[in-house]
């Protein structure tokens, strides 16, 4: 059997916006994602296709903060940031880094500290102190 063949079928729902712009998801998604409420989802919309994705990104006991950071854009610098973060017990949730050809690349990792027995003041120092980050800005979410 191919690995195709094995994956759960795609769920389509149509939903609806209600009054205070608020979407309710179906039962089917929630399940299939084993959501909880205060499950957090991000959303990326790109009105330029007319397209809204949202992926699961912390069951409702996790420690999320964001991270934006301008870095140096060769090969290694990645591997330096994601390292260190390893190394403070924070798990990279999701990552965001697009193309560029440029001396310097911008990205944004969702990260989860709940393991972590350091601040998110700390591992910004932290990470802001290795070489190739040019700047960084945190967030608890």
């Amino acid at each position: 059997m191919s690995e195709k063949a094995r994956q759960p079928p795609t769920i389509t729902e149509v939903v609806s916006v209600g009054d205070k712009y608020e979407i309710r998801l179906p039962e089917s998604v929630c399940k299939a994602f084993e959501m909880t409420p205060g499950t957090r989802l991000l959303l990326t919309a790109d009105p330029a296709v007319g397209e809204i994705v949202m992926n699961v990104a912390a069951r409702p006991e996790s420690l999320l903060a964001e991270a934006r950071m301008v870095i140096d854009n060769h090969p290694g610098a990645m591997a330096k940031i994601t390292g260190k973060i390893a190394e403070e017990n924070v798990n990279i949730v999701m990552f965001l880094l697009p193309a560029s050809a440029k001396e310097t690349i911008s990205g944004t990792m969702l990260l989860d500290l709940s393991k972590s027995k350091k601040t998110l003041r700390d591992i910004e120092k932290t990470i802001s102190g290795l070489d190739v980050v040019k700047n960084i800005t945190t967030k608890l979410l």
